[in-house]
């Protein structure tokens, strides 16, 4: 079964801190969250294959089935400062090779323990939901972390390493900042 890892990033190598097993728990779980909140329309919904209601039970547009255009749908609110920050700050985490800086750790610590609390009652019970385990290690990381740490990562599955080569192929692809900054008119177009 695949794991998701949480990961340290430094300017010459990333370490891999703390794995949190199957995988699931992690981004199919936030996917489903935010493109069920943000983004469905009511239309696709799937067949839920887990089991908890039966064959004739739907439930909800299970990430693992969704398509690029589905997931740039959702990615695509990360901009809409309409969402809440906390939604906004854990479909951040789940994009590949982004970081949550150092210096907003400490805002985000609030903010996804929010996203834990939501995900509680939003992930069925028996099923993997490491949003909890997520927000614990944002909060020890504000708290205490080494001074040359320019932020946190998550590897969503150990099936695709997106850390493997760092930093000798893509570098950082995003950072947190992001999540702070709204765009104007005149960047948007």
């Amino acid at each position: 079964m695949s794991r998701s890892t949480l990961i340290e990033v430094f300017q010459s190598k990333a370490n891999w801190e703390l794995e949190l097993s199957n995988s699931h728990g992690t981004a199919p779980l936030m996917w489903d969250f935010f493109y069920e909140k943000y983004c469905w329309n009511g239309d696709g919904w799937r067949q839920d294959i887990y089991g908890q209601g039966g064959a004739t039970t739907f439930l909800r547009p299970f990430a693992i089935y969704m398509d690029s255009k589905q997931l740039s749908a959702a990615f695509a609110k990360l901009s809409d400062f309409s969402v809440p920050l906390h939604h906004r700050a854990g479909l951040f985490l789940t994009a590949d090779r982004v970081i949550l800086r150092t210096e907003d750790l400490e805002k985000l610590v609030e903010p996804f323990a929010i996203l834990a609390h939501e995900m509680r009652g939003y992930s069925k019970p028996g099923f993997s939901n490491h949003w909890g385990a997520i927000a614990d290690y944002v909060k020890a990381k504000a708290q205490k972390h080494d001074p040359r740490m320019l932020g946190i990562a998550l590897n969503c599955t150990s099936v695709s390493d997106v850390w493997d080569d760092y930093p000798d192929d893509t570098g950082i692809k995003g950072n947190s900042e992001e999540l702070f900054t709204q765009a104007t008119e005149s960047e948007e177009k």
